[in-house]
């Protein structure tokens, strides 16, 4: 029965629902019709598929915190798969749209370790065990070198602060004018130690003038050179921080550089398997089921659309609604 608001008019959901029942048989008309075309079309124009899996163990970064690590590394990865810059890089080798790529590629983590598999659909098995296999190489490769990329970025500017603290020291030895500054200093100190011990045994004989001007020789030397020390210390030890910097920045990028050649490489934690046939009930699924479930809710809106057409033409007598003709026979 229809529902009724307080002033007496339908509610029009329930309307529509009397309408869709009455005309059940049109609505499963045109479903079944679009079911036997698509079954027809989806058995003789649509070719065998076939696919292939790889598994690839992920490379997880060193850490203390292994779990959490080895789960973002393994979504990192699936992430990639999944990106559009992968699907060009597969599509350039395959000869296919990153479109077509994209439609046929799908990956899974297997357990809660650091194995993901790489699915490749095709209607050709040597296409979909290749595409697998670049896509699973691929992956490797582009997590690689987002990887690389800090490392990189941390070498260069080690790079440049080491060349920026080497700049330094040669502009101090060309003011200098001299290449061994630091000889001259230790002659300094030792000068400045036996002025200050010619000053003690001054002092110790009673010789109060020749102690004063050997303190006086001792200030001058100090106010000259202390300056010059200092700065060719701190100079001399920027560059060796800087120095150290940079060793390791190589290190680092040494190592990820070689994660990023090992993932180029074929075979690198990689298993393929060969392509089999997909099975044509998982097809048939993913292929007709939504052309029927489209085609079925497009009778539904055709039904009620015609009814309400109809409904207009006929005048309030013949209401869709029914409240015309329930008011004539209140009346």
């Amino acid at each position: 029965m229809d529902e009724m608001k307080p002033d007496g008019r339908m509610v029009p959901g329930a309307t529509y629902l009397r309408v869709v029942a009455r005309r059940w048989w049109i609505v499963a008309a045109i479903a079944g019709i679009a079911a036997i075309l698509a079954s027809l079309v989806y058995l003789g124009v649509r070719p065998r598929t076939y696919v292939a899996t790889v598994s690839v163990v992920v490379p997880v970064p060193p850490t203390s915190s292994v779990i959490p690590a080895t789960a973002q590394a393994v979504a990192d990865l699936d992430a990639v798969i999944s990106s559009y810059p992968l699907a060009a890089r597969v599509a350039a080798q395959l000869g296919l749209s990153a479109g077509a790529v994209q439609r046929g590629l799908d990956a899974a983590r297997v357990g809660g370790g650091a194995l993901l598999e790489v699915r490749f659909e095709s209607s050709d098995p040597a296409v979909a065990e290749r595409g697998a296999a670049l896509a699973a190489r691929e992956g490797l490769a582009i997590l690689a070198e987002a990887r690389l990329a800090p490392f990189e970025q941390r070498l260069r500017l080690a790079e440049q602060a080491y060349a920026s603290a080497t700049q330094a020291v040669r502009d101090y030895l060309e003011r200098f004018g001299n290449i061994q500054p630091q000889a001259e200093f230790d002659q300094v100190s030792v000068r400045l130690l036996e002025l200050r011990d010619r000053a003690d045994e001054a002092l110790a004989r009673g010789d109060d003038g020749q102690a004063n001007a050997l303190d006086s020789r001792i200030q001058a030397l100090t106010e000259r050179w202390s300056p010059l020390i200092v700065e060719w210390q701190e100079l001399s030890a920027a560059r060796s921080r800087a120095q150290r910097q940079l060793e390791g920045a190589q290190l680092d990028e040494a190592a990820a550089r070689s994660a990023l050649e090992a993932a180029m490489t074929d075979g690198n934690g990689v298993v393929t398997s060969a392509a089999v046939p997909v099975s044509r009930t998982a097809v048939f699924v993913r292929s007709v089921v939504p052309i029927v479930v489209l085609a079925t809710v497009l009778a539904i809106l055709f039904v009620v659309g015609m009814e309400l057409v109809f409904a207009g033409r006929s005048g309030p007598s013949e209401g869709a609604d029914g409240t015309a003709r329930a008011g004539r026979s209140a009346g």
